[in-house]
This record gives C-alpha cells, sequence and structure tokens, in this order.
C-alpha cells in the first residue's frame, strides 16, 4: 500500500502509522548455487553464489513505505514493501555472515531489527 496522502495521524488497520511498524519475522538468509576455488587443504576457498533473504511482515504491518538491508554493517539496500531479495556475492568459507533487515513505516518511524548469521562452511572436497 502507497504511503502518498497519508499524515502521522492516518489510522492503519487499527493502529496508527506514527507508531513504530512491528519487525519483520521468519527472516531467512540462505546461499545458493555456490561455486568455489581454492585450496582445500588449507581450508581456504573463495565461494560466489547467490544470497536470498526472505521475511514476512511483522504482526502489526502497518503502512510500510521501505525495508532496509543490511550486510554485516553496511546497508545493502532500501526495497519497497516486497518479502525477499537476492544479490551475487563473493564469500569466504568458515566466516559468518550477518543480514539484517528493519522496515520502516510511512510516518518515518523504524521496526526494530531482525538479524540472521550465516557461514558458507567447509564445501565438500573435490574427488
Amino acid at each position: 500500500e502507497s504511503c502518498a496522502g497519508r499524515s502521522i495521524a492516518t489510522v492503519y488497520n487499527g493502529i496508527s502509522i506514527g507508531d513504530p511498524p512491528s519487525p519483520p519475522t521468519s527472516f531467512a538468509a540462505t546461499f545458493n548455487s555456490l561455486t568455489c576455488s581454492g585450496t582445500v587443504v588449507l581450508s581456504w576457498l573463495t565461494c560466489s553464489g547467490t544470497v536470498v533473504l526472505s521475511w514476512t511482515p511483522g504482526a502489526s504491518d502497518r503502512a510500510i513505505e521501505e525495508y532496509i538491508l543490511y550486510d554485516n554493517v553496511e546497508m545493502l539496500t532500501i526495497l519497497s514493501p516486497t518479502n525477499s531479495y537476492s544479490y551475487t556475492k563473493t564469500l569466504q568459507n568458515n566466516i559468518d555472515y550477518t543480514y539484517s533487515i528493519k522496515a520502516k513505516s510511512c510516518a518515518g518511524r523504524s521496526s526494530a531489527t531482525s538479524s540472521r548469521v550465516i557461514s558458507v562452511g567447509d564445501p565438500p572436497s573435490p574427488l
């Protein structure tokens, strides 16, 4: 739903949009189509693949203007209301990657942050 023409006093589903939105739930981060190269003996591999982030709007989802996604501490992107995002990234094995999301309402209020930590781990040794 668009934020155009809304005021802070506007009520959305019985809740003022001036209140901060609930954080997104069921936030998931996965790596797909990984291709890795490097020295398996030294446990050093560089992998390239697609990072897929998905979520469900918070329980009191109210007039969400955008979702803000973070890759570790850096802002990754700002999205209009949706429930997924994917992009290609170069990764290192055995390193944790933290992805976070927060919702921003039409009134400019931000939700708490939902986060997920994932790691590439050790891919199987080549035959």
